[in-house]
Parts: structure tokens; C-alpha cells; sequence
């Protein structure tokens, strides 16, 4: 079972499982925010423009 790149063991241990699904959601939430706050620059750069 593979998840994003990452090889699991489903069988040999389901912490490591849990560890690297954590870690995985945690970096979609870092991206996701910094996404969002690049967005929120950018619009306040527009709106300043007009």
C-alpha cells in the first residue's frame, strides 16, 4: 500500500502509518495557509493600486 509516495506497512506498524498521515495533513494545512495569506497580500496590494 503506498500513500503519496510514501511506503506503509499496514501490517507492521500502524503508528508509523499514523505518524506520516499527521505529518502529511499537517503540510497540506502549512500550505494551505500560506497560500492564503499570499492571497490576502496580493488582494490588499490590488486594492491599495485602484
Amino acid at each position: 500500500m503506498k500513500v503519496s509516495g510514501v511506503s506503509v506497512q499496514v501490517s507492521g506498524s500502524s503508528t508509523k502509518f499514523n505518524y506520516n498521515k499527521h505529518l502529511l495533513c499537517l503540510g497540506a494545512l502549512v500550505a494551505i495557509l500560506s497560500g492564503l495569506s499570499r492571497l490576502g497580500r496580493y488582494c490588499q496590494v490590488e486594492l491599495e493600486r485602484q
